[in-house]
């Protein structure tokens, strides 16, 4: 009998460590699968980073393959305004796509009047050969310009800069075409002080507004 109860007991036990070996492997098996479904997830959110990394990388590389482009015709550009540049008279320059030269004040003038020196001679008559010589028969616009400083010596002829100004482009015009310009392809104006070239606010920047300009319409 004793053995019999022994037999029992040990087979007793075998069922019972058997039964904690299954739940043991049982949470063994969940602690994996949740793993698992873990693990696919940071996979699925590395799928999604690396989908949204490519997708930023197509745009940039579309950017600079615009940005790329835009370079090459803006190197266009430039090779032709150098071109154009190295074709012009000494002192001329291409700008917005026309040619300009232009005298200061002080060799045309004096100051607040608007009648022209006996040394402007020399500077116009040097213009109109350049004008002559490198565009025959193009517009001409002779502009004249002032700075920001109220007329005072002769603040009785003129009514403002703006009227000082085109006075004298006015003067600058009779003489060139006079000289053999021709008067119908010049057009004359001025803007007193609202173009300058330099801050008022110093001498030398005032000196390089009291200008006038001769511009080309069609330099081509």
């Amino acid at each position: 009998m004793a053995r019999k109860l022994v037999g029992l007991n040990l087979a007793m036990l075998a069922l019972l460590v058997v039964g904690g070996c299954c739940e043991q492997e049982k949470k063994q098996l969940s602690e994996l699968q949740m793993n698992k479904q873990d693990l696919e997830a940071e996979v699925q959110r590395l799928k999604d980073e690396l989908n949204d990394k490519q997708a930023d990388l197509e745009k940039l590389q579309a950017q600079l393959d615009a940005l790329t482009g835009q370079r090459g015709q803006l190197q266009s550009q430039l090779d032709a305004l150098r071109r154009q540049q190295a074709n012009l008279p000494k002192g001329w320059e291409i700008r917005k796509g026309m040619a300009m030269t232009s005298i200061q004040e002080e060799v045309l003038f004096d100051s607040g009047r608007a009648v022209l020196k006996t040394s402007a001679r020399s500077a116009l008559n040097n213009v109109l050969r350049q004008i002559k010589q490198s565009f025959p028969g193009k517009d001409v616009y002779i502009i004249g310009h002032t700075d920001t400083d109220p007329i005072r010596r002769t603040r009785g002829q003129w009514q403002d800069n703006l009227d000082l100004s085109l006075n004298r482009a006015a003067a600058v015009t009779r003489y060139m075409t006079s000289a053999g310009l021709g008067a119908k392809q010049v057009v004359t104006g001025g803007v007193g002080e609202f173009r300058p070239v330099a801050s008022n606010a110093t001498r030398a920047g005032k000196t390089k507004n009291r200008r006038v300009e001769f511009w080309i319409l069609k330099p081509l």
